[in-house]
């Protein structure tokens, strides 16, 4: 009602920013609570996302698919591919960069439940290796690190700033190829199949997805990077 009241009032100057600074100050940081979590909820509700088959979304019934809880998927994966911070430009400009934002998150996540979680086309199941993958993929900081890699890959692909980077442009075709065929190098990456107790790198891989902690380090130490994936 109040974002309403705020559109009516200043009429075609609206902002998702000026927004937040016509708020009372002490209903700003609940309105951008509720701004995020209505970010996030638009994708949650999607019925064109498949890697949600793999959710476990709280108050649904138990999905015998789930690999991930809708709390790590929301802070993990599609917070950090959003762009949360309000935005400057005027409203239906705003409509357009969000649209955007919302087809690249979907299009990009599809291709990565194709990849990296469901079976080949002509095979019943996974493979050993492919099982392993997606076992370890689904651990918290391997989700968060895919997620900051998959935001770098198109900033770099895009040549936009990272922050920005799903919102700014809808790749052309070409782009597309690039983004999706480093998203591939990304899941076939050793990492994710290779011995977890040898050598001392792989040992803080392993430490890092059961704690939680050190992930961008273990990960890069072992060379998966935004370099490796772009083919550098």
């Amino acid at each position: 009602g109040k974002l309403a009241r705020y559109e009516t009032e200043v009429d075609d100057t609206a902002t998702e920013s000026g927004f937040f600074k016509w708020l009372p100050v002490g209903e700003r940081a609940r309105g951008k609570q509720a701004f995020e979590a209505a970010r996030v909820q638009t994708l949650l509700s999607s019925t064109d996302l498949q890697l949600l088959k793999y959710v476990q979304l709280a108050g649904r019934e138990k999905n015998e698919n789930a690999l991930i809880t809708e709390n790590v998927f929301r802070t993990k994966l599609l917070e950090p591919l959003l762009h949360l911070k309000p935005l400057d430009e005027p409203a239906q400009e705003g409509e357009v960069l969000r649209s955007r934002e919302r087809e690249n998150i979907v299009e990009v996540l599809n291709y990565l439940s194709e990849i990296a979680f469901e079976s080949g086309p002509g095979t019943a199941e996974l493979s050993p290796d492919e099982k392993e993958t997606r076992r370890r993929l689904v651990y918290q900081s391997s989700l968060a690190y895919v997620s900051h890699v998959i935001r770098a890959l198109f900033g770099h692909v895009l040549a936009v700033e990272d922050s920005r980077a799903l919102l700014e442009k809808t790749p052309t075709e070409a782009q597309w190829a690039k983004i999706k065929q480093g998203i591939k190098r990304l899941v076939e990456h050793p990492v994710w199949v290779a011995e977890l107790d040898q050598p001392k790198r792989m040992r803080a891989v392993r430490d890092a997805l059961a704690k939680n902690q050190d992930a961008n380090k273990a990960f890069g130490d072992v060379g998966l990077k935004l370099g490796y994936v772009v083919g550098a």
